[in-house]
């Protein structure tokens, strides 16, 4: 299910990153997956019946419990943020749109400028409730300290090499689909 929800996140990087060159947004997607996976997660988590998708406390390794301890908090907050698709969409490109990835100057540019879009956005949907968009922000600021490691190694096994394998396939296989399509 894991490589399902990893799928998914680069199929929705490739349908929303169309101003965006490719080389950029698999940089992007690189440098922001175990984000958007975890707002992927959770938007699958909202289903009563995909519990499943979580492992058991006790076969989390006791190096990440520090880890796992922010990544529970994390999915907490946002259930008791009571986020809506649009909110969780633009939480996602606000994920996604990364001003400190490593770009051309212009692309930077360019990827500031749509992150400003997003948050634009966004405070124009939560108009009258300034403390959940102050919440938002500060939720994806905690889903920046989650470590991709952690992510990887929970969600996908303890091999590094097999991760950026199958990674480096599902990527491939998104963009190359997509591509071809347009």
């Amino acid at each position: 299910m894991s490589i399902g929800i990893l799928y998914e996140v680069a199929l929705w990087v490739v349908q929303i990153g169309s101003s965006i060159q490719i080389r950029d947004q698999v940089l992007l997607l690189y440098e922001s997956w175990h984000e958007l996976f975890i707002i992927a997660l959770f938007q699958k988590l909202k289903n009563p019946q995909n519990r499943r998708l979580l492992p058991e406390q006790t076969s989390i390794d006791a190096s990440f419990e520090d880890q796992w301890y922010i990544f529970t908090a994390i999915i907490a907050k946002m259930k008791g943020l009571r986020l809506d698709s649009i909110e969780l969409g633009r939480m996602k490109q606000i994920c996604f749109l990364r001003a400190d990835a490593p770009l051309s100057y212009h692309a930077g540019i360019h990827i500031e400028t749509l992150q400003t879009q997003a948050q634009g956005i966004l405070r124009e949907h939560l108009i009258f409730d300034n403390l959940k968009f102050g919440k938002l922000l500060l939720t994806i600021g905690d889903l920046r300290g989650i470590k991709k490691k952690t992510i990887q190694r929970v969600f996908f096994g303890n091999s590094t090499q097999h991760f950026d394998a199958l990674f480096g396939m599902t990527v491939t296989a998104v963009f190359r689909t997509q591509v071809c399509a347009r």
